[in-house]
């Protein structure tokens, strides 16, 4: 697949104080000012979903938990938990972990969060 001709230059100046905390904060990260800022604009670009693999990873984790407490719950609630019924939404929320974070983020996206 090739990359799409990027033809567009976006520039912007900083103050000392301010570039020192942009430089700070994209170390942290482990990147360089300029691809911090530019993935920074991406990602809000695409709705604030084009997640960095750290935040997906614990987006991830986020909506297996979310998962589980709302299956745990309405296994409760219906007099119906049990070891093995918690066994296997266990399993499930293991190995359906991406289609549950893919649901959980375009929920967000359609009521605009």
């Amino acid at each position: 697949m090739r990359e799409r001709v990027k033809t567009h230059i976006v520039v912007f100046r900083l103050d000392e104080n301010r570039w020192h905390q942009l430089a700070e904060t994209a170390k942290a990260s482990g990147e360089n000012p300029n691809d911090w800022c530019r993935k920074l604009t991406l990602a809000e670009l695409d709705g604030g979903q084009g997640l960095s693999r750290n935040e997906r990873i614990i987006f991830e984790e986020v909506s297996r938990i979310r998962f589980l407490l709302g299956q745990g719950f309405y296994l409760l609630a219906g007099d119906e938990l049990n070891l093995e019924e918690w066994e296997e939404v266990r399993r499930k929320s293991q190995e359906k972990v991406s289609e549950i974070t893919r649901h959980l983020l375009s929920g967000m996206k359609a009521t605009g969060r």
